[in-house]
């Protein structure tokens, strides 16, 4: 956003080409973040499959003489799991940090200019 916002503001022309610069540029980085997003859902989603289908397994079968191992098992995966995704959701919550001041500010600020179209 920040990169979009500069590249307009640098900008000596105000004609079509840069109103089409910065729309792609803001669309490219949404649809990078929202694929991020998509992918945490999905992988989360999977995970409680997971802890739904050890349980579902344990209450369908009533046998107790495995439990422990797979139960230990399924929480290896699930850390395994959780280490691996830590980096992207803190990278979300720091782009949602970081963009909604960033929203307001051009809302607030640059928002009672007119647009140069």
């Amino acid at each position: 956003w920040m990169c979009a916002y500069f590249t307009g503001k640098h900008s000596a022309e105000r004609d079509n080409r840069r109103v089409v610069l910065y729309v792609s540029m803001i669309s490219l980085f949404s649809a990078v973040i929202l694929g991020l997003a998509y992918s945490m859902v999905v992988i989360c989603r999977y995970l409680t499959v997971m802890i739904d289908t050890f349980c579902c397994d344990i209450v369908g079968k009533r046998q107790l003489q495995d439990v422990s191992y797979v139960w230990n098992l399924t929480q290896a995966v699930l850390r395994k799991a959780s280490v691996s995704i830590e980096m992207c959701l803190l990278t979300l919550c720091i782009i949602v940090a970081i963009t909604v001041p960033l929203l307001l500010f051009d809302v607030g600020v640059l928002g009672s200019r007119q647009a140069p179209i």
